[in-house]
């Protein structure tokens, strides 16, 4: 791993790259990406609401919902 993410960042985006696929440090065997430009992002739509399920120091599960509420005044 760099030292400075940023001058990386800054190298590959002046190299003309649009971003990074690299593996999780979180999850094995899991994709993360870094977009370096915002235009290679198609538009966004709301799909899976899910409950994160947090100790105090981190998620523990996350939980797909089949319903969504919001709490009342």
């Amino acid at each position: 791993m760099t030292a400075d993410p940023r001058r990386l960042g800054r190298v590959l985006r002046e190299g003309g790259r649009d971003g990074v696929l690299y593996r999780s440090v979180r999850h094995e065997g899991g994709p993360c990406t870094a977009v370096l430009r915002p235009r290679v992002l198609g538009p966004c739509r709301q799909s899976t609401h899910c409950a994160f399920h947090f100790d105090g120091s981190r998620i523990v599960a996350i939980d797909a919902l089949s319903r969504v509420w919001t709490a009342g005044p």
